[in-house]
């Protein structure tokens, strides 16, 4: 290759890059300035949280008791981040969106897994609302325009909150107490889901 022919490919490179330094730049100013968050869930969400629901199910507390709930949250550190959706939280959070965790799991003796997601949620930013009816009013009131979760439940209170919904798949397992009463409500019709997301 001459050495024109060189600088002119390297020249439309830098270009794009350009380009797109620019479209990201725009989209991370307006994402910042209307102040848009995206929202995960926890549980099978961000995490795999199997091995902490049977350390608190082998402490015999009673199956989702406030004593469960606390056990659950102490024993953070069982719990296996699944890197897709980490790596999507990450990627909202560098474009400029408000990532937040907005969970129905209660709340009890939670100040240390709060504090060990500090790095990727600001204080205020990991929200465990313990009941649907607090996740609903959390995403009513915030300005979210996107919410991942593998739970039917919260999905739901996402659309019923005019909240995108998309399914973080599950990689085995359920919860260990159910979300509301009734059956579960269909995740399928009408969600996106996205591959990968039980790794």
């Amino acid at each position: 290759m001459s050495s024109k022919g060189f600088i002119g490919k390297m020249t439309g490179r830098i270009k794009k890059s350009f380009v797109l330094l620019a479209a990201w730049a725009a989209l991370f100013s307006f994402a910042t300035l209307a102040r848009l968050s995206v929202g995960f869930g926890f549980d099978g969400t961000l995490v795999q949280s199997r091995a902490a629901f049977s350390k608190a199910a082998a402490m015999a507390a009673p199956a989702c008791s406030s004593g469960f709930w606390a056990e659950v949250n102490r024993s953070y550190d069982l719990e296996r981040v699944k890197i897709v959706p980490y790596a999507l939280a990450w990627l909202f959070r560098l474009l400029g969106f408000r990532v937040e965790v907005v969970s129905a799991r209660p709340e009890q003796d939670s100040e240390h897994l709060v504090k060990d997601w500090r790095y990727l949620l600001p204080p205020g930013r990991f929200v465990l609302a313990g009941s649907l009816e607090g996740l609903l009013d959390k995403l009513k009131t915030g300005r979210f325009v996107l919410f991942f979760s593998s739970s039917a439940r919260e999905l739901s209170a996402a659309r019923e909150a005019g909240v995108r919904p998309l399914r973080i798949l599950r990689d085995g397992g359920a919860a260990p107490c159910p979300e509301g009463p009734g059956p579960e409500p269909s995740i399928t019709a009408g969600t996106l889901w996205i591959p990968l997301s039980q790794y």
